[in-house]
């Protein structure tokens, strides 16, 4: 089952946009052009209200610009790290509350926090999400990868940094502990 899982999350990766890539402001309206520093005001807290503002019935093109979004750089973009990762953030709080579920966000915030080219702070932001996320997170191999990813991450030398926010009684109940080896 967990080769399975791992073939599923890695044909998935594929599909994910290239590195650095900023998306298509041609087909965004405008305030997510906002949100994603492509409109001529570039400061945080104008492109955070942007975010809260976002609709909950956002399209699949542009639920696919957030994923490029998210994916970007630090070093990509002119914010210091707590705003362009607040940013980020406070975008994946918003795709959670869609009304049609994001398919890919699991998988894809896995990818992102194994991918060694983020910074640590998005990194560790993506494990945060794993236990927000799991409950309402479609059934399908990218929530198995998150669940896999929460343990191992639980598990690991980054457990220790990770005791404050992600803690097994937080977990849940429904995240299985198979995943633990002993």
């Amino acid at each position: 089952m967990k080769v399975l899982v791992f073939v599923l999350v890695a044909v998935s990766l594929f599909s994910l946009p290239v590195r650095g890539q900023a998306p298509s402001s041609a087909v965004l309206p405008k305030s997510l052009q906002l949100v994603f520093g492509q409109a001529a005001e570039t400061r945080y807290v104008p492109r955070v209200r942007a975010i809260h503002e976002l609709p909950a019935n956002l399209t699949a093109e542009q639920v696919s610009a957030c994923y490029e979004f998210l994916n970007r750089k630090l070093a990509s973009q002119p914010l210091p790290d707590l705003e362009f990762n607040g940013l980020k953030n406070e975008l994946v709080f918003a795709l959670m509350r869609q009304r049609r579920r994001p398919e890919e966000l699991a998988a894809r915030l896995v990818a992102m926090y194994r991918e060694q080219s983020h910074d640590e702070t998005w990194r560790d932001y993506c494990v945060q999400f794993f236990g927000k996320w799991y409950a309402d997170a479609p059934r399908n191999a990218g929530r198995e990868a998150m669940a896999a990813a929460l343990w191992e991450v639980l598990r690991t030398e980054r457990a220790n940094r990770f005791a404050v926010s992600v803690r097994p009684a937080h977990i849940p109940a429904c995240v299985s502990r198979d995943y633990i080896s002993t």
